[in-house]
């Protein structure tokens, strides 16, 4: 028991957007990567033990996944339709994170680093969804 103790459990990703984030950001990806550096940051902790290993940033299929009927009422719902489990094994990822670019309310947030969130967890029998909004302050400006 003491040997697991010691050990990270690595969870492997697949981070996808939708159009709006895409066109909203300068560079989507490096907003994603912050996302995720900061996970790590947070689950880099001796209760938890957890590390986020990224296999894919992909926008490939953001228009899709934009013109979804759900993408504002239900973004789990339009992310799993357009990322199923075969994606996510093609990618041998654990996890779907989305990061889009639409408010709760489905209207397009217009903020340069606010970003919604939504984790897919997606493993044979299993199909689980986490859903936040983050606003991602650049250090520069929290201190003004």
């Amino acid at each position: 028991m003491r040997e697991l103790q010691d050990q990270y459990a690595t969870v492997n990703l697949l981070v996808v957007t939708d159009n709006q984030f895409y066109q909203d950001q300068d560079n989507w990806k490096t907003v994603a990567q912050d996302i995720v550096a900061e996970a790590n940051r947070q689950f880099d902790r001796d209760d938890i033990r957890v590390t986020l290993c990224v296999m894919a940033y992909t926008d490939s299929k953001r228009v899709q996944l934009s013109n979804h009927s759900n993408i504002t009422s239900n973004p789990v719902v339009a992310v799993q339709a357009i990322y199923p489990n075969t994606d996510l094994d093609l990618w041998a990822a654990d996890i779907a994170l989305y990061v889009g670019g639409y408010d709760a309310d489905g209207s397009a947030q217009g903020g340069l680093l606010t970003a919604t969130t939504h984790i897919i967890i997606g493993m044979p029998g299993l199909r689980w969804s986490l859903t936040t909004s983050c606003t991602w302050v650049p250090h520069t400006a929290a201190g003004a």
